[in-house]
């Protein structure tokens, strides 16, 4: 990747950008002159120029900062579930363990399968 290429179109870039801010200053500078102007021959007050925004970013989080957060939540609930199972009256929730199937009834139930493929094959 040819970084001297990338530099120079940022840079033109940036000189695009502060162009159109000094256009844009200059027409609100020139506004705001004429507001005044207007407020002066009504007998009024002059118009306070709007506030700036604070320039505050949104911040963002990191990828390990989610997970981190995510593993203090999850100890959390675990803390609250282990509590009020401990709790006088409380049922605990049994974890219900996986259910396998033996090999020989793995292989019972191949076998059933086998026949009932053959018997429907032998039909044709």
């Amino acid at each position: 990747m040819n970084l001297t290429k990338s530099i120079h179109h940022l840079e033109k870039q940036l000189q695009t950008s502060e162009k159109l801010a000094r256009e844009h200053q200059a027409k609100a500078d020139a506004l705001r002159a004429k507001l005044t102007q207007i407020t002066g021959l009504l007998g009024g007050t002059a118009v306070r120029a709007p506030k700036a925004k604070s320039g505050r970013k949104k911040r963002g989080m990191s990828a390990a900062g989610r997970t981190r957060i995510a593993a203090a939540q999850k100890k959390r609930w675990a803390a609250f579930h282990a509590s009020k199972a401990g709790k006088k009256g409380a049922k605990a929730v049994p974890v219900k363990a996986k259910r396998t199937i033996s090999a020989k009834h793995r292989a019972a139930i191949a076998a059933a399968q086998k026949a009932r493929w053959a018997k429907q094959k032998a039909a044709k």
